[in-house]
């Protein structure tokens, strides 16, 4: 099917990558449940730097690879956000 895509977008002249999700509500609820462990893996392996867990420690409390804890240690925190209020005249 994506070849198909491919193929008949280059026949219009349209050269483009071809990326097919396919979506129901089960694999909805699966893409949020991963989006909630990372958020939780990211937690848990910034409070256990925080406290001065080696990445090796980390890694085996939290189950993931070493690659994966580094990984995480390399991404800057992401800064809380502030909801500016609408000033009115």
């Amino acid at each position: 099917m994506r070849d198909d895509l491919t193929h008949g977008l280059s026949l219009m002249g349209v050269c483009a990558d071809v990326t097919i999700t396919v979506v129901s509500p089960e694999l909805d609820r699966l893409r949020r449940a991963e989006a909630a462990y990372d958020t939780a893996l990211a937690d848990a392996v910034t409070a256990l730097a925080a406290q001065g867990s080696t990445i090796r420690d980390t890694a085996q409390a939290t189950g993931v690879p070493i690659a994966r804890v580094e990984a995480l240690h390399a991404k800057p925190p992401i800064p809380p956000t502030r909801c500016r209020r609408k000033r009115t005249p």
